[in-house]
């Protein structure tokens, strides 16, 4: 595991675990109302908006406080820990965790670079619409406090605050505060032990980070602030702004017409699917017109952009539905143009009426981007009474209601999806527009397989592309639709440098080229 992170983790999970038993009687309540899943789509949002808040974006944010978000976002909101799933991960190869982990923090950048500004939360107001257990307050409380002290720590893990993480931290505790308030709940219990950096702090002149803990510059009482994670020794003399003079904190989210040349070169940039591009392409220029003849007063034709993706496992359907989803933010179709991936078991409860707010908590989260269904056709139960139908009628009704907010996806394997579309009478015309994914070629396969070795920094002895077609061309004769395509290759990758480690293990002391270097060995069948 990485070191920053393991040291990181060490001090920050134990944290965020307390934080998370305090809101345990909060997420009991909201699961018996069926509104915990609607409850964690907000607060990962929140969690996402409010880091772009404090300046901390996409293309801005430092690796160790990603990293804390990540710790907070798998525990508070999938009640999971992160560091747990990298140890499981590591006994496989300290390389598979470690890939695993930049793969996350790649989500999660991808995640924040969709999230809102922060200056709108949702949780503050979806608290207010919720009425019952009059307890609701003195856990939304809780929740107020818990994110108090998690922003807290995040602002100072580099040892200082920044001005505009102080004045981001205002605007997010003036959303918040209402609620710890209400609840009557003080700010006096934090951390018991100080957060000990994995690093000492950087050394600034006084005139621009703050190099302490300066409460009063959030409209607070220095008796409120949580304890804040230990920075070193500060100077005896600090000058405590006002939150007037506070420059207001810095985005860099790209605007739509960036994203929108970024997606498509993205698309260009995907490994074989020439009919998949040149169907995305023509539904761009055909949106391009119809925005034109609208601007100009123009009628203009509908289009309809809910959209089935059919094609075997592997074929790279969920990264062109993300790609769609930002083409459709670029367009100015989407406002937030982020990609929520579910299937069945997030869309189906086992119990009568469940589904139906299984189904709106999904939608709620992906309203405003696109939402990606796996493998839809299970929800087409052969029996009638199987809840999959209650999904699909639900999900046509949300559809209709956010005809403008909303755009679907659905996948799966070709016959199977056909199936899907005759299941309920309204599938098929909400669903007009259909794109095939088929499978790589031994070629293409190949091309992965070395996109893959180049992004890990591997080097590949001449041969190597030889076999690594040879072995495609054979596993593409048994005609298994379960083969994976990509998949497959990411298998196969993995297969060599285990086999590869093997082979080096043998070595004293193995050189740099030695260690970057995939031989043909390393990809034999036996």
């Amino acid at each position: 595991m990485d070191q920053v992170f393991a040291s990181l983790s060490e001090k920050l999970q134990p944290r965020v675990d307390e934080i998370s038993i305090r809101l345990a009687p909060l997420e009991e309540a909201l699961a018996k109302g069926g509104m915990l899943g609607e409850y964690r789509d907000h607060l990962r949002a929140d969690l996402l908006s409010v880091m772009n808040l404090l300046g901390h974006t996409w293309s801005r944010v430092p690796e160790r406080e990603l990293s804390a978000l990540a710790i907070v976002e798998w525990t508070l909101t999938r009640n999971l820990s992160l560091a747990s799933k990298l140890k499981t991960l590591a006994l496989r190869g300290d390389w598979v965790a470690e890939q695993f982990l930049s793969e996350e923090l790649d989500k999660l950048r991808l995640l924040l670079r969709d999230a809102s500004n922060g200056k709108h939360l949702r949780l503050p107001g979806f608290f207010e619409g919720i009425e019952g257990d009059p307890r609701l307050s003195q856990w939304a409380g809780e929740l107020a406090k818990g994110l108090y002290a998690i922003f807290t720590w995040i602002v100072r893990l580099d040892g200082t605050i920044h001005p505009d993480e102080a004045a981001g931290f205002k605007t997010f505790w003036d959303q918040v505060r209402p609620l710890q308030e209400r609840a009557g709940i003080p700010l006096t219990a934090g951390p018991k032990e100080p957060l000990v950096l994995p690093h000492p702090p950087v050394s600034h002149p006084l005139n621009k980070p703050y190099p302490k803990f300066v409460p009063q510059a959030w409209g607070m009482d220095a008796s409120d602030a949580l304890g804040a994670i230990s920075a070193g020794p500060a100077p005896s003399q600090v000058s405590v702004p006002t939150a007037a003079s506070v420059p207001p904190a810095v985005h860099s989210q790209a605007p739509p017409e960036v994203d929108l040349s970024e997606a498509l070169a993205e698309l260009e940039d995907l490994t074989g699917l020439a009919a998949v591009k040149a169907e995305m392409k023509s539904l761009a220029n055909l949106l391009r017109i119809q925005a034109l003849r609208k601007s100009r007063g123009l009628a203009a034709v509908p289009v309809a952009l809910h959209t089935v993706f059919t094609g075997n496992a592997g074929t790279g359907k969920t990264s062109v539905a993300r790609i769609y989803a930002r083409i459709l933010r670029g367009l100015g179709l989407l406002t937030k143009g982020h990609l929520v991936e579910t299937d069945r078991s997030g869309l189906v409860a086992g119990y009568m009426g469940q589904t139906a707010e299984k189904v709106d908590a999904v939608v709620s989260s992906a309203l405003d981007g696109v939402l990606f269904i796996d493998e839809a056709y299970a929800l087409a139960g052969e029996d009638s009474a199987d809840y999959g139908h209650e999904a699909i009628s639900t999900l046509l009704s949300r559809i209709e209601n956010f005809r403008d907010r909303l755009v679907v996806v659905v996948a799966g394997y070709g016959e199977e999806m056909d199936v899907f579309l005759d299941a309920n009478p309204g599938l098929r015309s909400r669903f007009p527009r259909k794109w095939h994914f088929p499978d790589y070629s031994a070629i293409e396969m190949t091309e992965i397989f070395q996109r893959l070795c180049a992004k890990n920094g591997l080097t590949l002895e001449l041969g190597v592309t030889d076999v690594v077609t040879e072995l495609a061309e054979e596993a593409l004769a048994k005609h298994d639709h379960l083969l994976g395509n990509a998949r497959f290759v990411r298998n196969l990758f993995e297969s060599s440098i285990a086999r590869q480690a093997d082979r080096l293990a043998q070595l004293d002391s193995p050189t740099d080229q030695e260690l970057q270097m995939i031989r043909s060995s390393d990809l034999s069948k036996g």
